[in-house]
């Protein structure tokens, strides 16, 4: 006959106590970590490159604090500082920036945070309105959005697009106004391409020749 073990008796001034159950979880054993460095120098630099540079050649930094678009990955850079000095440029240098506004753009270009880094951006293309330019619209005011474009912000800034908006129904005068606002531009002496997109062919000829000092590409 088996004996049964008592109970054992719980005091009121003992309060009951609950078993946990055992850590049966296995340390990971150091060689299983990863360890981004301990790879070679040019696979390193290809998964960033998978990681920053867009899919679709565009990078839309959405406001001046939002993320960037889901086309690159760009959490990675807040691992560590060596990581973040070697992406950054890639990421800056090597993508197109597209604006959709030059209100978003001028946003954006004023934010602090990204000053250093906005100074690499070799590639940008800005979509601006022409009544804005002209001072039609006394709530969208362009000409910010053209001073923005200057020098001293895209120090290296390589190709420049310009999506113009609102082209129809302009007379002679404000498209010679538009010109002018647009020629007085402080653009950087080493750009190589300028693209101005939406413009009919007359006009985009008129405004060419007010850039010719540049020597650029259309």
């Amino acid at each position: 006959m088996s004996t049964l073990v008592p109970a054992r008796t719980v005091s009121q001034s003992e309060p009951p106590t609950m078993s946990t159950p055992a850590d049966t979880t296995t340390p990971m054993p150091p060689s299983s970590i990863f360890r981004f460095y301990d790879l070679p120098p040019e696979l390193r630099e290809q998964i960033l490159k998978n990681l920053l540079l867009s899919k679709t050649r565009f990078v839309d930094p959405g406001d001046s604090k939002g993320p960037m678009n889901s086309y690159v990955s760009s959490t990675i850079l807040r691992v560590n500082r060596q990581i973040y000095t070697q992406g950054i440029p890639l990421l800056y240098s090597k993508n197109r920036f597209r604006f959709v506004t030059g209100a978003l753009f001028r946003s954006w270009t004023a934010e602090a945070s990204i000053f250093a880094s906005r100074t690499l951006i070799r590639d940008v293309i800005v979509h601006v309105s022409i009544h804005g330019i002209v001072g039609d619209f006394p709530g969208i005011d362009e000409r910010r959005t053209l001073v923005c474009l200057t020098h001293s912000n895209f120090p290296y800034l390589e190709r420049l697009a310009l999506a113009f908006q609102d082209t129809v129904c302009m007379g002679l005068d404000k498209k010679k106004e538009m010109v002018r606002r647009i020629g007085s531009v402080d653009f950087k002496n080493g750009l190589q391409e300028l693209k101005l997109l939406g413009l009919e062919p007359d006009l985009k000829k008129l405004l060419m020749e007010e850039l010719r000092h540049l020597q650029i590409e259309g």
